[in-house]
């Protein structure tokens, strides 16, 4: 059996590897129709309550749009898994309304793919992200729940499974411009534009996601969402690299990544993991903390599991967590888990056309500067800025305050900072 893995493992790495333009788009699946999009519940406010309801941020009144209302909105839609089948996934919006007409016409569109998360209470779906906010700068926000959270917290959620992940956060964005088009009094008329975001888990998935759509979109698509800019913070942008990096720093500030990203390999590319188990990769002890359980169950945050893994299993050591098999490159499980670490590289395979802007922290202690680095090298002969170096070079959540106040222009009073990721 296992030299039967090892084989099928082989194959499908040199697959993987030999062909890093490969999305999720290249297979035949389900497409997302405007039926497919439902309602939830939406509330409307006025623009000081609006604005009231992101405490921590200070608001220009003159970004406000003149005489208007805005709404938050929940949806469901559909989108499909890592192989190929329909998933109901679900998003929060938030867009300004007319008072007297109930039409306006927002002047672009922001996509807010978000941090880790690990408990549903953090989830978009429960709680209003910060970015909702862009919505008093006359635009459509989408703030997609990862598969996993919101209404499909009974699934498993693919943790940093990019390319997966990049198809269903831009599924979200199509599934809330035929809902605008379609809601009566509110539309999307020609002239708008698409502006994505991410920071952390976010950021990884926000570049995926401009591969996604420059690489694996039909262009009717790509000209109906009109991406013009995509800005990434503090991301992890190649999952080899990033691994290998952990590896090698051994002693680890988030050990939690280690399971979640696992986990998510097994949801996300079951034909990559058939017939490896989890107990074949991670040590039976480690396993034996309750650790899966806990990250199933979404009650816990990232830094409640990292906690959990330091007190109840002693070691924050990548290698006393792995079976010592995962040192041999040519193991079936070695082969297996590198083949899914290769289908989250969003460094390789293409050149982007509209604007990249990478912002990182040169100190960061969680996601190593070198992903920036990677990315910027790898990209740089298209549309790539510089890496943009945080202020003082901050730690990694700090970072992501500034990331905020820089690249979406929304003014953070300190006081949030912590409360941010």
């Amino acid at each position: 059996m296992k030299t039967l893995r090892f084989f099928t493992a082989l194959i499908l790495s040199a697959a993987v590897l030999s062909c890093q333009k490969s999305t999720v788009s290249e297979v035949p699946v389900p497409q997302p129709s405007t039926e497919d999009v439902d309602l939830v519940d939406s509330n409307l406010y006025s623009a000081e309550d609006f604005a009231a309801l992101f405490e921590g941020i200070e608001v220009n009144p003159q970004t406000k749009c003149a005489a208007l209302s805005y709404e938050i909105t929940r949806l469901t839609y559909q989108s499909v898994n890592g192989h190929g089948e329909p998933v109901t996934l679900s998003m929060k919006l938030a867009y300004p309304e007319g008072i007297l007409t109930k039409y306006h016409d927002p002047k672009f569109i922001v996509l807010d793919n978000h941090p880790t998360i690990c408990s549903q209470a953090e989830s978009p779906y429960e709680k209003n992200p910060i970015a909702l906010a862009k919505a008093l700068e006359d635009a459509l926000v989408v703030c997609p729940d990862y598969e996993g959270f919101g209404v499909s917290v009974g699934n498993d959620h693919p943790y940093l499974c990019l390319d997966v992940q990049a198809r269903q956060s831009t599924d979200a964005v199509l599934a809330a411009i035929d809902y605008i088009n379609g809601k009566r009094g509110i539309k999307m008329k020609g002239g708008y534009y698409l502006e994505n975001y991410g920071y952390s888990q976010g950021g990884g998935v926000a570049l995926a996601v401009q591969k996604y759509i420059e690489t694996g979109l039909s262009a009717q698509d790509q000209a109906k969402l009109n991406l013009r800019k995509t800005a990434c913070g503090g991301g992890c942008y190649s999952m080899p690299l990033l691994f290998d990096l952990y590896f090698e720093q051994d002693d680890c500030v988030y050990p939690a990544i280690l399971p979640l990203t696992l986990l998510g390999f097994k949801t996300a590319y079951p034909e990559i993991m058939d017939g490896i188990e989890l107990s074949d990769i991670l040590r039976e002890e480690f396993l034996a903390t309750g650790i899966i359980d806990r990250i199933r169950s979404k009650q816990y945050t990232i830094d409640e599991l990292n906690e959990f893994i330091e007190s109840a299993y002693g070691t924050k050591l990548y290698s006393q967590m792995v079976v010592p098999e995962y040192f041999d490159k040519d193991s079936a499980i070695r082969q297996a888990v590198d083949a899914c670490l290769a289908m989250g590289d969003a460094t390789t395979g293409w050149l982007p056309s509209a604007k990249v802007t990478l912002l990182h922290s040169a100190k960061d202690e969680i996601v190593p500067k070198e992903l920036a680095i990677h990315a910027y090298d790898s990209l740089k002969d298209g549309n790539v800025s510089e890496v943009k170096w945080a202020l003082l070079s901050p730690a990694h959540r700090v970072t992501g305050a500034f990331f905020f106040m820089e690249e979406m222009g929304l003014n953070i009073i300190p006081g949030l900072i912590g409360q941010l990721f």
